[in-house]
């Protein structure tokens, strides 16, 4: 209990000190954006090489440098969304190329002799549609906070408030009204 106190209070202070920044620089902010969606970017990297999943390493961690460079660069909103997109789409036409090319070269039917189920029926794309799940996923959700960022001090401080007071909030008492009902632990 009192190293999870900690960590919040820790989470806390960051949190905190990434809001305030927006007064000082706007871009401090979106650097620190960028650093939360790299770090996730290589939990998701690190824990599906855990499990042994097949994805594809350098895209998952480029994409969110592609998304803060969508926002960066993009004149509002929507056009962020449409290079974000461009980009995505470019990653599984990559992607795909590779899955479709790699089983013809000499170490693809190395892997295919050693009975790698990476080419078993069901199984072609499946490192494709993975890859691009975890682009989406952190980097296009943790994107939007640079959407937000661009929305102007006061409204983008409210918002902000928003986004990490309600999920705080949540996350805080749903984790104390299960202490006082004495429920069962989803991850003891």
């Amino acid at each position: 209990m009192f190293k999870r106190i900690l960590v919040g209070i820790a989470m806390v202070v960051v949190v905190v000190g990434a809001i305030a920044s927006r007064f000082w620089r706007p871009e401090v902010f979106d650097a620190c954006v960028l650093l939360l969606t790299l770090g996730c970017a290589y939990e998701v990297v690190k824990q599906n090489v855990l499990k042994g999943h097949k994805l594809f390493v350098i895209p998952v961690m480029v994409f969110p440098l592609a998304v803060f460079l969508c926002y960066f660069f993009a004149t509002n909103v929507l056009w962020a969304l449409v290079y974000q997109m461009l980009a995505l789409l470019i990653i599984v036409c990559i992607c795909v190329i590779i899955e479709i090319v790699y089983p013809k070269t000499q170490k693809g039917k190395e892997e295919q002799n050693a009975g790698a189920d990476t080419y078993k029926e069901g199984h072609l794309l499946k490192r494709t549609f993975r890859t691009v799940g975890y682009c989406v996923f952190p980097s296009v959700f943790l994107g939007s906070l640079y959407a937000i960022n661009g929305l102007g001090l006061e409204l983008g401080l409210i918002a902000l408030l928003l986004v990490f007071g309600v999920s705080a909030f949540s996350d805080t008492f749903a984790f104390l009204f299960g202490v006082w009902l004495k429920g069962p632990r989803l991850c003891p």
